[in-house]
Formats: structure tokens, sequence, C-alpha cells
């Protein structure tokens, strides 16, 4: 099957519509909105961690405004709700689609972006569990990159559903993934994820840390294997690549793969 269209046009095409919000997000939003003097950074953030989306339009509203008073980009939630402020964040978010009703007429491709943001949260839970046991002090940084890892994944269902479609119908033919998602957009779902990270102006280290091909640091390597058990989990404990997962992640931890086993069913 020949590409759908090159890669730069896909990036330009999904980068230019900003993320949507799910559904349980808009409707906290707006409850939020109603009496924002209450609202805090640490609230908001707390809904952002269970939406990728929203954490995404975050970050990237604060990556707009530049550093300013911080000498890096925001890398967590947090710290970008603390850059902005909150009535900059409601003018941010005011009016985002809500992507269960973008995909409303469209019931696979809603199942299909509802997978992947399982997968996501999934992801974050595991990311973080690793990173709380090596004590890292970048825990929410890693968490966060875990969980944006399938933003341009996300996009794709809500924007372009058949060509998300299109790379499904490929791997049930037999098509491994990464050539599937090559042959319908000319790149792959990570590769299109951190070209998205970059053109919305999310901090350069963490599209790294979510993105990293191959990953090199523990960080990276960190995200990585969460991504990948995420994934392989969905369908249980049976996939038999697991069994290189768990050494994987064992060897970061410094534990055997039967403890790795036992932290991630914790988190899970």
């Amino acid at each position: 099957m020949p590409a759908s269209a090159d890669s730069p046009s896909w990036v330009d095409r999904l980068a230019a519509c900003n993320p949507p919000v799910l559904r349980a997000s808009a409707h906290a939003l707006a409850a939020w909105a109603r009496r924002r003097d209450e609202a805090d950074a640490h609230t908001i953030a707390e809904l952002a961690l269970a939406d990728p989306l929203l954490a995404v339009r975050i970050l990237a509203a604060a990556g707009r405004r530049g550093t300013g008073r911080f000498a890096t980009p925001a890398r967590t939630v947090t710290a970008a709700l603390v850059h902005l402020g909150i009535e900059p964040f409601f003018a941010a978010v005011e009016g985002a689609p809500v992507l269960e009703e973008g995909l409303a007429d469209e019931p696979r491709a809603l199942a299909g972006a509802l997978r992947e943001l399982a997968r996501s949260r999934h992801s974050a839970r595991i990311a973080a569990g690793f990173a709380m046991h090596r004590q890292d002090e970048d825990v929410g940084a890693l968490q966060l990159a875990a969980l944006v890892h399938r933003v341009g994944a996300l996009q794709l269902w809500h924007q372009a559903p058949a060509a998300a479609l299109a790379i499904r119908e490929l791997q049930s033919q037999g098509l491994p993934a990464q050539r599937a998602q090559q042959e319908v957009l000319g790149l792959t779902l990570p590769a299109l994820s951190a070209a998205l990270l970059r053109a919305w102006e999310v901090a350069p280290a963490l599209g790294e840390l979510a993105c990293a091909q191959p990953a090199r640091s523990a960080a990276q390597r960190t995200v990585a294997v969460a991504v990948r058990m995420a994934d392989r989990l969905e369908s249980g404990w049976s996939h038999p690549a697991l069994v290189a997962d768990l050494a994987e992640a064992g060897v970061l931890l410094n534990v055997a793969p039967r403890a790795v086993a036992q932290l991630v069913r914790h988190v899970s």
C-alpha cells in the first residue's frame, strides 16, 4: 500500500490541529472554570495525568509562552501550569474539542483511540513505579513522558481515522507495526509523536525522554520498557517478549525479573 502522504505533510497536518481533550476532562474543566479561584496547579495536573491530550495542550501552551522565569522548559504538568498561571490556562483550554464527540460517528476509530489512551495511562503508571523504585529525582518527568509517548497515534485517530484504520488493516494482514506505519504515513508513530511534540514547542528534553529511538540513557530506557510492557500486557502476561522486558527492567532497577513483575502488578 503506498504512503498516504510524505512525512512532513502528516506532521504539518496533525500539528496544525490542537489536541482534543477527553469528555471527562472537559466536564471537570468546566466545573473548575466556574470556581477558578479555588483551582491550583496540583489539582489541574491530576486531571492531566489521566488525559495525555490535555497534558500536551498544557505543555504546548507553556512552551508558546517561553521559559520565562524557568531556567529550562517545563517537563511536568505542574511546572507548566505554574508557569502559565490559572487564568491563561483556562484560556488555553477553552473551547477545546472533545475526543468522543469528534469520533461519535466513527465507532472503530473511537475504540482505537480509547485503546491508545488505556495504554498511555498504563505506561505512565509503570514508568512512575519504576522511577520511584530507582528513587529517581525525575519521577514526574518519566511518568509524563510515558503518558505522552502515544500522542501521535491519538492525534491520528482523532484527525485522520482512515489512516489509522489503514495501519490496523495492514497489521491484521501480518505486516509488522512499524512497517505498516511507514507504508501509510511515511514514518513511525513514535517518530510522529516526537515531531508533534517539537512542533507544539513541548520541552525538548521531555520529547527526547518520551520518544527516543533508540533509547540510550537509563531514563529513556525506563520509559521505553514501560511503554512496551503496557502494549504487551494488554492481552495478559502470556506475551513471549515480556521475558526480555522483565529482564531489561530488572537490570535498570537492580532486582530480579520476578520482583519487576510484582512491581508492575502492584502499579497496574
